[in-house]
């Protein structure tokens, strides 16, 4: 996923790739992301 954070995909880019990769449905893809997005911010390794 994080080669997906490129600073040029949406959210929305990312889940709907990641769906695609794992054949999972978005809305709990779309939960994972947000998540580890809010992580990685709250650490600092990445600006919202």
């Amino acid at each position: 996923m994080l080669e997906l954070c490129d600073g040029k995909r949406t959210v929305g880019d990312i889940v709907e790739a990641l769906a695609k990769e794992y054949s999972a449905p978005a809305d709990v893809i779309r939960t994972d992301v947000l998540d580890l997005l809010q992580g990685l911010a709250d650490k600092g390794f990445i600006k919202g």
